[in-house]
């Protein structure tokens, strides 16, 4: 896998971290904010968390795996 290859792959699994974010800050600020910046910022945190600890894992998985050797008879493209 290239360098390109696992940063596209980091950096999709960075922005899907963040959809549960977006619908609970969605759902709380349905009637306002008022009250609601605590729980939006612990959803944040906890996302973000999340979501930088998907990027290191997958930065170290990725670049540590090796080609699979094709079967024979089958080419690899």
């Amino acid at each position: 896998m290239t360098a390109m290859s696992i940063r596209r792959v980091q950096a999709v699994c960075f922005v899907l971290a963040h959809i549960p974010l977006a619908a609970a800050a969605t759902v709380l600020a349905a009637d306002g904010l008022q009250g609601d910046l605590g729980p939006i910022t612990a959803i944040f945190a906890a996302t973000l968390v999340t979501a930088v600890s998907l990027v290191i894992y997958l930065g170290h998985a990725l670049s540590q795996a090796r080609p699979i050797a094709p079967r024979d008879g089958w080419t690899t493209p």
